[in-house]
């Protein structure tokens, strides 16, 4: 069995009906192109990466080059991957040059003793590893605005979670960050167990919203350890963490492929391959409380 699910970012889109497909059609074909890895035997760890990779290269959310700026006007860009297998990751914050922030995280993973690599220093190893790097004109620039948090942002954070044929599970995310980020702010994403987590024992899991109140729950890693320690289904484990305050949304896998997504965010694009290995996309619109 082998099981994918993506979500493309919580918050307010406020698209119309005729963008709201195109970008479901994009979803479909993402999805698509990560069935077909899985099929083939591909594994889950290349699949997330693989799929990330593409987000990053479309402009179209908010990761590569499509990232937001910070207050400075500049792309500070973090990524991160975690192997449930292994529990080995690798992550990267405020990356200005590299193409493709999730292909470094996967290098900071394979190719180094660390888990996290930031800044210059970030941006030096991808070059030296030949990784491609561009200018800062080749980022679609979405500049920060001065309202309330949801409504700002076209988009959020980006992430994929995959079990393939050798029960093994993934996690990718990537991200430009929050639009009401100060120069060097670091988000949930690239510090694992915060915004996503991977463990064959329990689940796999990627938050996208603000990454502050995931940050302080410890949000990824939580919800494995609930079902891990604590016994809880993953939907147990996932709604345990929404009685606490986070603002955004989730999409997480259990070790056996049982999807669960959850959303406090007026909407979150997600889609997943199901049982019958068709793709399915949808935006996900939060029900108004009384």
């Amino acid at each position: 069995m082998y099981r994918l699910v993506t979500h493309f970012g919580g918050g307010s889109w406020a698209l119309t009906p005729e963008e709201e497909q195109q970008y479901i059609e994009k979803i479909r074909l993402l999805l698509t192109i990560g069935h077909t890895m899985l099929k083939k035997g591909y594994t889950a760890l290349d699949t997330v990466q693989k799929i990330v990779e593409l987000m990053e290269d479309s402009g179209y959310y908010n990761c590569g080059k499509g990232s937001i700026t910070n207050y400075n006007g500049v792309v500070e860009m973090d990524a991160g991957i975690m192997c449930g297998k292994t529990l080995r990751g690798g992550a990267v914050a405020t990356v200005r040059t590299i193409k493709n922030p999730i292909k470094l995280a996967r290098l900071v993973m394979d190719k180094t003793h660390h888990r996290l690599l930031a800044c210059e220093g970030a941006d030096e190893f991808g070059k030296k590893k030949g990784l491609e790097t561009v200018s800062d004109s080749y980022f679609v620039r979405y500049q920060p605005v001065e309202t309330s948090y949801f409504g700002k942002a076209p988009h959020e954070t980006v992430g994929a979670i995959a079990l393939d044929k050798y029960g093994d599970l993934a996690v990718a995310s990537s991200t430009g960050g929050i639009d009401d980020k100060l120069k060097g702010r670091i988000g949930g994403v690239p510090q694992l167990g915060l915004e996503l987590y991977a463990n064959n024992k329990t689940c796999a899991v990627a938050c996208t919203g603000i990454g502050e109140p995931f940050m302080r729950l410890v949000t990824a890693y939580d919800i494995s350890a609930q079902m891990q320690y604590g016994g809880k289904s993953l939907e147990e484990a996932v709604k345990n963490i929404f009685k606490e305050k986070v603002e955004g949304g989730l999409i997480a896998m259990d070790k056996d492929g049982n999807i669960v997504k959850e959303c406090n965010a007026p909407e979150m694009l997600y889609g997943y391959i199901k049982e019958d290995g068709s793709p399915f996309a949808e935006m996900y619109k939060t029900p108004l409380k009384n």
